[in-house]
């Protein structure tokens, strides 16, 4: 998701319908955040200096996970594709010609938002979300805030 992203290519562009352009894009910011990965240990794919530049200086990620672009806010699409959620911005990653229409019976404007293992997030972010939170700290949230911790989901 994030490096189709980074590359401004829509995930329902085929990949025999890549320009070279969008090829030598795509090649590029793998290389790029395969290496960042390998010498932080961690996924980031947000450039430090972009993510200063848009005053979001923890920001990790643009569309994975995320209900909103994190470059222009865009609310994030998403939808299933061969058993896997994929993620896009309508406004930074358009769906041109090329691509075959995407079925919008799948296509939800309501990103199902969950606590990645992968790309881990502080609990201050994730406070932010509470459905990424996990059982324990969601219970230590409501008692800190006074709040039943028992009962059945309303």
């Amino acid at each position: 998701a994030e490096i189709l992203f980074k590359a401004g290519v829509h995930p329902e562009l085929l990949g025999s319908e890549l320009t070279r352009a969008e090829f030598s894009r795509i090649w590029t910011h793998t290389v790029e955040l395969l290496r960042r990965g390998f010498i932080s240990g961690s996924i980031l794919t947000v450039d430090k200096h972009e993510a200063i530049q848009l005053g979001k200086p923890r920001m990790r990620r643009y569309i994975y996970n995320m209900h909103r672009c994190g470059r222009c806010n865009s609310p994030v699409s998403s939808w299933k594709m061969a058993s896997r959620t994929c993620y896009a911005c309508p406004s930074c990653q358009p769906l041109d010609y090329r691509a075959k229409e995407v079925d919008k019976s799948v296509v939800s404007s309501k990103v199902k938002v969950f606590n990645s293992h992968c790309a881990r997030e502080s609990l201050e972010e994730r406070l932010k979300q509470p459905e990424k939170l996990r059982v324990k700290e969601l219970k230590a949230e409501l008692q800190r805030r006074g709040l039943p911790t028992s009962g059945l989901k309303k």
